[in-house]
């Protein structure tokens, strides 16, 4: 089971995976201690370069070499907002690229103490508390992977990526609202936009209204024909018929 493979290979000081990070850092790169500070602190929600920073105690500056440096390496990524340009963006965050680097930077290295001394318990409870929003996490990029340079109903679209910020809603007050997935379709006709949703029992209607809703609050929406889509764990309790589940995830990815 899941559990078994967590405990018997991760969460424990005998695990075959307990010092894997480290050991893929000792290939690549010259500081080990650096790099895997960097990944903790990213790993535990400090997104924002100055938030890295102020953690690390350190100037801005000094963390751009290690983080292109894995980035590259493909441990780290740029999250840019749909539309904006990923070198010059100011609004990016950084974070871990790697499924398995993310779950052990979220729970292994917070809880070593605990997992060297065998001490169960606090490690159930941060696993009880925080399992779900990790694999929530995780199923949003896979459904944007899965999208990226895909047929999508027949549509076939490009690179797709997360978009946050604030719009006029429509009593022109400014609302911050975002999007788990936006992309163009190749042919400029088409915007798909994604709702990812890792939880039972949604009101597919009700999701896709409000997708739409804020689609059309978007300034650079207004000349694509908008395509609301919901990626979801299970079949909503009513489909609104644009539903799609873990196994036509899988399938678009292979």
């Amino acid at each position: 089971s899941l559990d078994d493979a967590l405990w018997h290979n991760i969460l424990s000081v005998n695990g075959t995976l307990y010092e894997e990070p480290i050991k893929l850092f000792q290939d690549d790169v010259k500081d080990i201690v650096k790099t895997s500070t960097i990944m903790s602190y990213i790993g535990t929600g400090a997104n924002r370069l100055s938030e890295i920073a102020a953690r690390c105690n350190e100037p801005a500056t000094n963390l751009s070499r290690p983080l292109k440096k894995l980035i590259d390496l493909g441990f780290l990524e740029k999250d840019v907002p749909f539309g904006l340009d990923e070198k010059n963006a100011k609004k990016s965050l950084y974070k871990i690229a790697d499924s398995f680097m993310a779950l052990y930077y979220q729970f292994v290295v917070p809880n070593r103490s605990f997992i060297e001394l065998g001490r169960r318990l606090p490690i159930e409870q941060a696993l009880t508390a925080h399992f779900s929003e990790y694999v929530s996490m995780q199923w949003e990029k896979l459904c944007r992977d899965a999208v990226t340079g895909n047929i999508v109903n027949g549509v076939v679209y490009g690179k797709a990526k997360r978009w946050w910020g604030s719009v006029l809603n429509e009593d022109k007050k400014p609302e911050q609202v975002e999007f788990d997935i936006i992309a163009e379709s190749l042919d400029k006709k088409y915007l798909l936009v994604g709702e990812c949703k890792w939880t039972t029992q949604e009101n597919g209607k009700q999701l896709t209204a409000e997708l739409l809703r804020k689609a059309n609050l978007l300034p650079f929406a207004k000349n694509y024909i908008i395509i609301p889509v919901l990626f979801l764990k299970n079949a909503p309790k009513d489909d609104a018929g644009n539903a799609m589940l873990p196994e036509d995830v899988i399938k678009l990815m292979n």
